[in-house]
Order: structure tokens, then C-alpha cells, then sequence
């Protein structure tokens, strides 16, 4: 028998280390996306908060006369613009899942 050469045992934990580092790359990989992708999910909701506060604050800012002038002035001046589409989400989310049907 003759002993097996010094090249052959060398190759075993080469490619050892090079799957661990694959392996490590590609975790990395992975984590920095969830964190990019969670960082763009934040950024988003916080413009969706920052749009609600506003129309938050042009609600709140209609005024207090029972006048049906100031009314009719209040409503005119009233976004409702956004009302359908998100009644139509509503629907969309509701026919999804299967629980509540809209007529």
C-alpha cells in the first residue's frame, strides 16, 4: 500500500472553509435585506401617520357654529376625495379572506 499524497488531504478542509464562508455570505446576505426591507416598511408607515395627523388636524380645525352657513362652509371644504378608494381596499381585504362580504 502506498500512502495517499499530501495533496488530496488538503483539498477536505479547503472546501470546508469555503462552504463556511458561503455560508456566512449568504446569511449575511439575508439578514441585511429583512433589515432593508423593515427599514422601508418604518419609512412608509410613518408617512402614512404623518398624512393621517394632517387630516387629523383639518378635521379638528371645521368649525363649532351649528349655523347651517359654517356647515355648508365646513363641508365644501371637507376632503372626502380618499373615501371611495378606501372603502374599495376594505372590499379588496375583505374578499380575501373570505369573512366579510360587502354589497
Amino acid at each position: 500500500m502506498s500512502p495517499a499524497p499530501q495533496d488530496e488531504k488538503s483539498i477536505g478542509p479547503a472546501i470546508g472553509v469555503i462552504i463556511i464562508i458561503l455560508a456566512l455570505v449568504l446569511g449575511g446576505l439575508y439578514f441585511w435585506g429583512q433589515t432593508e426591507t423593515n427599514r422601508t416598511q418604518n419609512i412608509e408607515g410613518q408617512e402614512a401617520s404623518a398624512d393621517a395627523q394632517a387630516e387629523i388636524q383639518l378635521l379638528q380645525s371645521q368649525g363649532e357654529s351649528d349655523d347651517l352657513d359654517s356647515i355648508e362652509a365646513d363641508l365644501n371644504n371637507t376632503d372626502f376625495s380618499g373615501l371611495g378608494s378606501e372603502m374599495n381596499s376594505i372590499e379588496t381585504e375583505s374578499e380575501g379572506s373570505g369573512q366579510i362580504e360587502l354589497e
